[in-house]
């Protein structure tokens, strides 16, 4: 795979392993695994980019049938969701809960316009900003075309 593919390898609980874990949304339960990952920078930005989940024994062989089958175009992205607890159309004060899972059906929906508020657990910023997203979603109530979302950042990956 040289020159055609960076391979990561994590699962300790050294620091650095345990912050690449993080962003790639490995579990201490998964290891051992192993992840494709596809970095993007777009414009000067890094972003995340796309992970690809290997489930399965891991051989050389086998890791090699996965690399080949990303360069076919025939894996699916891995996905991190929170389970979808509520009905999709369920909202709590008013804002509606979305997973990752669901978010593209339901955020890519031409007859409603969303205002979407993506937020961390860890972030006091983030935690702050609930009560005013929550009050601003009770004074817009009334506007039928808007839907008012929030999203959990750690606990889901989205596309589109």
């Amino acid at each position: 795979l040289r020159g055609r593919a960076n391979i990561i390898v994590a699962g300790t609980h050294r620091r650095p392993h345990r912050q690449l874990m993080k962003v790639l949304g490995v579990k201490d339960e998964e290891i051992p695994c192993a992840y494709l990952w596809t970095p993007r920078n777009d414009h000067g930005r890094f972003d995340v980019g796309i992970r690809y989940r290997f489930v399965g024994e891991i051989t050389r062989q086998s890791v090699l049938s996965f690399f080949e089958s990303l360069e076919s175009g025939n894996l699916e992205p891995y996905m991190r969701s929170e389970v979808q607890t509520l009905p999709a159309a369920a909202t709590f004060d008013g804002v509606h809960k979305v997973v990752g899972a669901s978010f593209y059906a339901i955020t890519h929906k031409p007859e409603k316009d969303i205002l979407m508020n993506v937020f961390v657990n860890w972030s006091g910023l983030s935690q702050k900003f609930k009560s005013v997203y929550k009050k601003l979603a009770e004074l817009l109530m009334h506007v039928t075309t808007l839907q008012i979302m929030h999203i959990d950042g750690d606990e889901n990956d989205v596309i589109g």
